[in-house]
């Protein structure tokens, strides 16, 4: 799931309030599992494959997460992909089963 900014846009270097994790600043694994929390996208693509989401939780299937940036025109610079553990954080995990079990059936 991407976050997106304009070309010019930033990491913002100033930690934002999670859910469950504290303060962290954008481009963190706890930053991204709460935006994964907090994005209806999310919890419905999970809850339209149930068996992706099983192995993300037991932790078979690694979510990582890529910042890319465009600084200047025609150039783009990916960072390292931040993995994303959603298996060891037991609070989250049961926060979006909650969320798939209230959007029901697809």
């Amino acid at each position: 799931m991407p976050e997106l900014k304009g070309g010019t846009g930033r990491l913002k270097t100033n930690p934002v309030r999670t859910l469950f994790e504290g303060r962290a600043p954008q481009g963190t694994p706890a930053y991204v599992r709460d935006r994964m929390l907090r994005d209806d996208r999310v919890i419905e693509f999970f809850r339209d494959n149930p068996d992706l989401w099983e192995g993300v939780k037991r932790g078979d299937i690694t979510v990582t997460s890529d910042v890319i940036s465009t600084p200047e025109a025609g150039f783009v610079n990916r960072g390292n992909p931040i993995d994303v553990d959603l298996a060891s954080h037991p609070q989250i995990v049961t926060a979006i089963e909650q969320r798939i079990a209230a959007l029901g059936s697809p």
